[in-house]
């Protein structure tokens, strides 16, 4: 399904640095969504609005990384216009294009979504325990 993905264009090592960008911004938003204390529908909120930000602001920062890989990029911005519902939609049912980065932003979507309400569930089980 992915061998087409430009993913596979790059180094080895140039894949470990992408690998190792993309899962530190994972554990990040992650991270944030399980610490953020909050009823769950602000929850869920805080983890659409975040994605929306991730999806719109991240090539910014996936474009830095290039810029130390590929000589001769231009320094830009590579920020547009804001992403669509709809867009928002295709990548959170994994309808959107057939490839790694929109399929891992869908993952990144719903474990924000999970690992907030999940956070929220464990703190009142840890409080009903009390």
């Amino acid at each position: 399904m992915y061998n087409q993905d430009s993913f596979f264009t790059l180094t080895t090592l140039s894949q470990i640095g992408l690998l190792s960008l993309s899962v530190l911004m994972f554990i990040l938003l992650i991270g944030s969504m399980a610490r953020f204390y909050a009823d769950w529908w602000v929850k869920l909120v805080v983890a659409l609005s975040g994605f929306f930000l991730f999806v719109w602001l991240s090539p910014q920062i996936y474009y830095t990384y290039y810029l130390f890989i590929f000589e001769g990029l231009l320094i830009q911005s590579v920020v547009g216009k804001p992403p669509t519902t709809f867009t928002i939609f295709r990548l959170m049912t994994f309808s959107s294009q057939n490839n790694l980065s929109a399929h891992g932003q869908g993952l990144l979507a719903w474990s924000m979504i999970i690992a907030g309400q999940l956070s929220q569930f464990s703190r009142k089980c840890r409080n009903a325990a009390n």
